[in-house]
């Protein structure tokens, strides 16, 4: 998300996830929302079947 912008991650992501999603691949990623504006956040969210959200000392699964 650095070097991009957020359409032409969500783009990339889009065709890799559909790929991988094809020959039932997994994908595992990380997006720190701190590092990130909240529009990227909600964006790339609509790519994956859940999100682990850290709340206090555990995690909360949220599917999307």
């Amino acid at each position: 998300m650095q070097y991009v912008d957020v359409e032409t991650a969500f783009k990339f992501l889009h065709v890799t996830l559909g790929r991988l999603d094809g020959v039932a691949g997994t994908v595992h990623g990380h997006l720190d929302p701190a590092a990130v504006d909240e529009e990227t956040v909600a964006t790339t969210r609509s790519l994956f079947e859940s999100v682990l959200a850290r709340e206090g000392d555990g995690w909360a699964v949220e599917s999307t």
